[in-house]
C-alpha cells in the first residue's frame, strides 16, 4: 500500500508540474474545432485526464458526461439557492413560520439528496468509460484523498518530514 500511494504521489506531481502533455487532454482547453463535442469545462479536466491516461474518445465520453451534469446540477443549484434565501428571510423575521421552515428545510433536504444522486450517477457513468487499470488508479487516488486532510497536522508534528 506504501508503494501504491508513493507512486500516486510521484504521478501527481508530474501531472501538476508537468501540465497537460497527454495528447488526449494537450489541446483540452482550447475550442475543438473537428468534432462538435463538448469544450473542456474546468481546468481541473486536464490533470485528472493526464493522471488516468484518458484517450481522446474517453476525454470526449467524460465531457459529454460532464456537460450533461451541468444540465441537471445548474437548475438544482439554482432551486436550492432560492429556498435557502427564502429560509433565511424566514429565519431574520421576527416570528418566522414553523411550518414554511420545516417545508424549506425538507425541500432543501431532498434537493440536495437529487444533487448526491447525480453525483453518484457521473461517477458510475465516468467508470464505465475507464479500463479496470484506470478504475485501479482511479479508487487509490479516491482512497488518498480522504487521508489528505489530515497530512498537514502530521507534517506539522513532525511524524511525516518525507514522503518516502
Amino acid at each position: 500500500m506504501k508503494r501504491a500511494l508513493g507512486s500516486l504521489g510521484i504521478a501527481a506531481i508530474v501531472a501538476f508540474s508537468a501540465g497537460p502533455t497527454h495528447p488526449a487532454i494537450a489541446h483540452a482547453d482550447e475550442p475543438d474545432t473537428q468534432s462538435a463535442g463538448p469544450a473542456c469545462p474546468d481546468p481541473a479536466v486536464p490533470v485528472v485526464a493526464a493522471a488516468l491516461e484518458l484517450n481522446p474518445d474517453q476525454l470526449r465520453a467524460w465531457l459529454s458526461i460532464l456537460a450533461a451534469r451541468g444540465e441537471v446540477l445548474g437548475p438544482l443549484a439554482e432551486q436550492i439557492r432560492q429556498r435557502r434565501q427564502a429560509l433565511a428571510a424566514q429565519l431574520q423575521g421576527g416570528s418566522p413560520d414553523p411550518t414554511v421552515v420545516g417545508q424549506l428545510f425538507i425541500e432543501i433536504h431532498a434537493l440536495e439528496a437529487q444533487v448526491q444522486a447525480v453525483h453518484a450517477e457521473v461517477l458510475a457513468r465516468f467508470r464505465e468509460i475507464l479500463t479496470i487499470a484506470q478504475n485501479r488508479k482511479l479508487d487509490l487516488i479516491r482512497q488518498g484523498a480522504r487521508v489528505c486532510p489530515v497530512v498537514p497536522a502530521f507534517a506539522t508534528v513532525g511524524l511525516i518530514t518525507d514522503f518516502d
